[in-house]
């Protein structure tokens, strides 16, 4: 995987963010739904945050965040 978890974990009522470190050495919240981990498990949704950080897709604070609407659709 492209981040490091640190095994930092928060969470609330609707949501689990994990504490992650990239490759440069930087650290980030992955914020994951709840319905999300439900629906497809902790270890899919966050291989599926790796790949929307690889893919650059990031909110305005540089942070992942991973929703059931990312597995509503198929990957090419």
């Amino acid at each position: 995987m492209s981040l490091t978890f640190t095994g930092e974990v928060t969470e609330n009522k609707m949501r689990k963010m994990f504490m992650a470190t990239t490759p440069e050495n930087s650290t980030i919240v992955v914020d994951i739904s709840h319905e999300a981990i439900e629906e497809v498990g902790e270890q899919w949704a966050l291989e599926k945050a790796c790949k929307k950080y690889d893919a650059g897709e990031l909110d305005s604070l540089g942070n992942v965040s991973v929703t059931t609407d990312d597995f509503s659709t198929p990957e090419a």
